[in-house]
């Protein structure tokens, strides 16, 4: 098998390097060509198809020349709908058909409530929230559209609609609190801590300019090259201290809210200098980001909406979600003219939004008697100002 592929490897090489003797545009020098900028690139990204079934049900695909193609369905229901009496069975069920989502109640329920589920149990939940409405069926790929709504109709056309008494469930409303969990083990090697603030929901346009937010703020790991010379002023500053083995941030999206901030793995006497940094990073930003960072972050931004589009599956995925929380699939074309949009004075605005003088939500797990009390956490999200 190993050896077909190299095979096969080397013959697309070799169909390639001929095709390149044949092509005189090839052979012209860097500077007759002419080159295409990232949107124009954007243009030549597939149609996103979307059909309804009768049913309501949403039939979602990007054809492409692939000789493969991935399906999958994703249905907007989760731990969030559950009852003290079946919390667990969202979990359980993703464990049957590996797919679900965190929110309101722990996702795999307490322990009891495992034990007891039955298979009524199960049924009940799935009729009551599995309807077509609240479902999509994406694909990406070597799959023709025509062909996947008319499977669509044929398997999935009798899912049924309506509601009990013809209602929708309505949730109750989510609230953020500051708030912190510590779990003190000093037999690991390495703290563990996370922070954040509430975000917005997925259909906020604030998104974007967090996003670019934290792409400003980055990534570290120790085993990166670059020293003190990588582009993020924390990770450089983490090299030149050595405060923190890894740090990275995060921005968890639900409907309505959701999560911003950061996770770092540190040697226990460096958590409070790395929480320290960590906090002025976000300060900076609300109060004195530049145009040079922030174009900085707007290309790690571009970058990564590209990167995470390539092969069947993630693009498959991104339909799915886009679609339950978008309501469509937003073109690449559309998210970089809104990260065009974006400059110093938006970024500055918007983390002042979210972050300056907000109260946070601290967990630690480890070798944590170092982390800071509750109190001067709190008092790191906001500077004096004279």
């Amino acid at each position: 098998m190993a050896a077909s592929v190299v095979c096969r490897a080397a013959t697309a090489g070799a169909q390639v390097l001929l095709r390149a003797r044949r092509s005189p545009a090839l052979l012209r020098t860097p500077a007759l060509r002419s080159t295409a900028t990232f949107a124009q690139a954007l243009q030549f990204v597939p149609e996103t198809q979307v059909s309804l079934l009768d049913n309501g049900l949403r039939v979602a695909s990007e054809q492409s020349s692939q000789p493969t193609c991935t399906v999958g369905v994703w249905i907007d229901v989760g731990s969030r709908f559950e009852t003290e009496k079946n919390n667990g069975a969202g979990y359980f069920l993703e464990h049957l058909a590996f797919k679900g989502t965190p929110l309101a109640q722990a996702v795999e329920g307490p322990s009891e409530n495992v034990r007891k589920l039955s298979r009524a149990d199960l049924t009940e939940y799935l009729s009551t929230h599995y309807k077509a409405p609240r479902m999509v069926l994406a694909a990406a790929g070597g799959v023709e559209h025509q062909q996947l709504l008319d499977l669509a109709q044929k398997h999935l056309g009798g899912i049924p609609w309506t509601y009990a008494e013809d209602a929708v469930p309505t949730l109750t409303p989510c609230r953020f609190t500051g708030s912190e969990i510590r779990h003190r083990d000093d037999a690991l090697p390495f703290a563990h801590v996370a922070i954040a603030v509430e975000g917005p929901g997925w259909a906020s346009p604030d998104n974007v300019a967090l996003q670019v937010a934290n792409a400003i703020i980055g990534h570290y790991d120790c085993t990166y090259g670059g020293g003190v010379h990588l582009s993020s002023p924390l990770a450089s500053g983490a090299v030149a201290n050595k405060l923190c083995q890894s740090f990275q941030t995060f921005s968890i999206c639900y409907a309505e809210t959701g999560l911003l901030g950061a996770h770092f793995v540190c040697d226990r006497m460096k958590i409070d200098d790395m929480m320290f940094v960590l906090q002025g990073q976000w300060m900076r930003l609300c109060t004195s980001a530049t145009e040079s960072e922030v174009a900085r972050g707007k290309n790690i931004l571009r970058n990564a909406l590209v990167s995470h589009l390539d092969g069947t599956t993630p693009v498959c995925e991104d339909i799915g979600r886009s679609l339950l929380t978008y309501g469509r699939r937003i073109p690449l074309a559309e998210w970089e003219s809104r990260i065009a949009e974006v400059d110093a004075s938006v970024v500055r605005e918007i983390c002042s939004k979210y972050i300056y003088d907000q109260c946070p939500a601290v967990a630690g797990y480890g070798p944590i008697e170092q982390l800071p009390d509750y109190n001067r956490i709190r008092s790191g999200m906001f500077w004096l100002r004279f």
